[in-house]
């Protein structure tokens, strides 16, 4: 790997180098104010897990301006100071040449401009601006690191319409070519590394879902005991503009079992117009049985309100490792889900149905229904410690620091 670092003199005379690293990925941060929000996934802690091997973090993405962004439910994610730790570099919506992979325009001269000013590469994948990063800092010998999160072919395969199901192929395609030259790779699940091999030895398996603890189950009986029966809340989180969550699947389940008379009721967080899922409802005869909460912030709030429910399903069409399962499994909710991505990797084969499958999932959790509440309760907090941030973070910082090197000296 050939690349140059920056470095600067400090005041004794000691020449320290200086690692710049490039974040790359499509999300999409609210800015308002100098400042950068995110909904969930990069909280300001996130960073550190960079900052921890360098002195600063380009991150290429893509900006909306956004007037009350927590009101909206986005949390924190740093301020843009000029010659701060964090930065952004918003890039512009890609061209149909670029999605195949045609390196020219505006969104290739951001990218390339923004790889070569960097000394090490981390693309986040399945993405269009990360997929380009990985492609042109392999052509130019700067080191690459892929998070890969989720498979590229399902994303777009699940997203809806004629233009993903045509792309989705592409996507994946894409997607293997740049993960098989990676200097490093990190997978959130053993299906992803399956789906998509590297030729790198330096990998790890490493959920990208922080798990801050697990409830104690003295708490939880407590919560159980003080419930006077009644419906049986399932609860769901999903965003409602996209299909792949399976909102539409858990409702027709939910009528299914219904009509058994198993008096059973469906919650959903997320954010979106409901209208679509409302109409499903309605037309399945569920309308007073499936409830749309709309969004929360991200941590206790969330927690709290999987605390209100009873169970969780998670049927998505695709998944890398699904956050809120495993958050409503920390919480000691027993859980059943489709065999999409991660989620093999969390559930017994006997609580996983087919992908779209909503007469399985409604077998699946009247299954689930009939086994004993306390044993499901405590295999879920087993499964979920599994995944608390400080087990995550040790593996994955010690996959960063063989990629990175040894911690940068000013750090």
């Amino acid at each position: 790997m050939a690349f140059t670092l920056h470095c600067r003199f400090v005041g004794t005379g000691v020449l320290i180098v200086m690692k710049k690293v490039l974040f790359a990925h499509d999300h999409t941060f609210q800015y308002k104010n100098q400042s950068y929000y995110s909904y969930g996934s990069y909280p300001e802690i996130y960073w550190n897990r960079y900052l921890k091997f360098a002195d600063h973090v380009e991150v290429l993405a893509r900006k909306e301006l956004n007037e009350d962004p927590e009101a909206g439910g986005y949390i924190f994610s740093f301020m843009k100071s000029g010659n701060g730790s964090v930065d952004i570099t918003p890039v512009p919506p890609p061209s149909i040449a670029n999605r195949l992979g045609m390196a020219s325009g505006d969104f290739f001269k951001t990218i390339k401009d923004a790889v070569d000013g960097s000394d090490y590469i981390v693309a986040r994948l399945p993405s269009e601006i990360g997929f380009l990063a990985a492609l042109y800092a392999n052509k130019t010998a700067k080191p690459v690191a892929i998070e890969l999160v989720g498979c590229a072919y399902d994303a777009y395969k699940y997203r809806g319409g004629l233009q993903g199901a045509l792309y989705a192929p592409i996507s994946k395609w894409k997607t293997k070519r740049v993960c098989k030259s990676a200097d490093a790779i990190l997978y959130v699940s053993k299906k992803l590394k399956e789906d998509y091999p590297s030729d790198s030895h330096s990998y790890v398996i490493a959920s990208n879902v922080v798990i801050d603890k697990v409830d104690c189950i003295s708490d939880i009986k407590r919560r159980i005991g003080n419930r006077l029966g009644g419906r049986i809340v399932f609860g769901l989180i999903g965003s409602y503009f996209v299909d792949y969550k399976g909102v539409d699947v858990a409702i027709k389940s939910i009528a299914l079992l219904r009509k058994s008379r198993i008096d059973v009721v469906l919650r959903v967080l997320g954010e979106g117009d409901k209208g679509k899922y409302l109409k499903i409802a309605l037309e399945n005869g569920v309308g007073d049985a499936v409830y749309f909460d709309g969004l929360l912030p991200a941590g206790e709030p969330v927690k709290e309100w999987l605390r209100k429910c009873d169970y969780y399903m998670q049927p998505s069409r695709t998944e890398g490792m699904p956050r809120g399962l495993l958050e409503a499994m920390a919480v000691g909710l027993p859980a059943v889900g489709s065999r999409a991505g991660g989620i093999p990797d969390v559930l017994d084969k006997e609580k996983l149905h087919d992908v779209g499958d909503s007469e399985g999932l409604a077998m699946k959790i009247s299954n689930l229904l009939e086994g004993d509440y306390e044993c499901q309760v405590l295999k879920a907090l087993e499964v979920s410690s599994f995944y608390l941030h400080e087990k995550i973070d040790e593996r994955r910082a010690d996959f960063f620091k063989k990629f990175f090197g040894e911690a940068c000296e000013t750090n």
